[in-house]
């Protein structure tokens, strides 16, 4: 994750994050808000891990990440 300084509000996130370049640099994802509003502190996850995720989404249907422990994580499903 990378920690951003964007306002997330509910439904509209999962754009993309652009640096001074204009280029893209992440999907923003998450904010942690301790007043559930949009002010708090932002994240994204990054291009190229996203980039990763697409590619297998089409390729296999499904993503499934796991912890560092092993234990399962998200899951993922491409419906089309």
């Amino acid at each position: 994750m990378t920690q951003i300084d964007a306002p997330i509000n509910a439904g509209n996130s999962g754009g993309p994050a652009f640096n001074t370049a204009g280029e893209v640099i992440g999907v923003n994802t998450a904010i942690f808000s301790p007043s559930g509003g949009n002010v708090g502190i932002g994240f994204a996850i990054p291009s190229d891990a996203a980039k990763s995720i697409v590619a297998e989404l089409i390729s296999e249907g499904t993503v499934e990440r796991y912890d560092p422990t092993g234990h399962q994580g998200d899951r993922y499903e491409l419906w089309l």
